[in-house]
């Protein structure tokens, strides 16, 4: 990631280095131009709920079995006939394409854009997001991002103590609640109670 920031800070006749891309249009689709406030929120939120409509679809998938086998024990799932490599680059190319869709949106939506935009303290909190939320969790995820963006605005005064406070929640995280606030984990112990309790409730009933 940083080494990629410092290419495009030097790369001056594609990204015009530290100057940046001033005057990005905003947002337009089918020939409507779309700047207000609340248009861009209900693009945003179109984005997300088709990230996880394909998130979803492919971690239910036979692909998404295969990484999370690769995720929880490579050396098995290599065992197992899983190509690991083949994974990966798939998992590479699908996080690069939505990062790069992350990225327009916020390009015209800030309509200037330049290297310093995306800096290694960005990358500490998107870590943490994911850290927060549950890592394998795409719903945790999503929690740990309305969190941590909530919080900057609500400890506006405490500005240069935040890298210290996100440092503060991934060593709690790490220590109290290793799968993050809705991890894989949690999430299935969660429906495993559930069951268990209808089960329960049921055979009550038979009786």
């Amino acid at each position: 990631c940083e080494i990629t920031r410092i290419v495009e800070l030097n790369w001056m006749s594609l990204t015009r280095g530290p100057m940046g891309i001033p005057n990005i249009p905003s947002f337009i689709l089918f020939g409507k131009k779309f700047s207000e406030p609340i248009h861009k929120y209900y693009i945003c939120l179109t984005l997300v709920i088709i990230t996880v409509y394909i998130i979803s679809s492919i971690m239910n998938s036979r692909t998404g079995r295969a990484i999370s086998a690769i995720r929880d024990d490579e050396l098995a799932a290599n065992v197992n006939g899983i190509k690991s490599s083949y994974y990966k680059l798939i998992v590479f190319i699908i996080s690069s394409a939505l990062a790069g869709l992350a990225g327009a949106f916020y390009a015209h939506h800030m309509s200037f854009i330049d290297p310093k935009s995306f800096t290694f303290d960005q990358s500490i909190l998107i870590l943490s997001m994911c850290i927060l939320g549950g890592m394998g969790s795409i719903y945790g995820s999503i929690v740990g991002a309305v969190i941590l963006s909530a919080v900057p605005e609500l400890l506006r005064g405490l500005v240069e103590y935040r890298q210290i406070i996100y440092g503060g929640i991934i060593i709690l995280m790490a220590i109290f609640r290793p799968n993050g606030l809705l991890g894989a984990t949690n999430l299935k112990h969660i429906r495993q109670r559930v069951e268990f309790s209808n089960k329960g409730k049921e055979k009550h009933i038979d009786v």
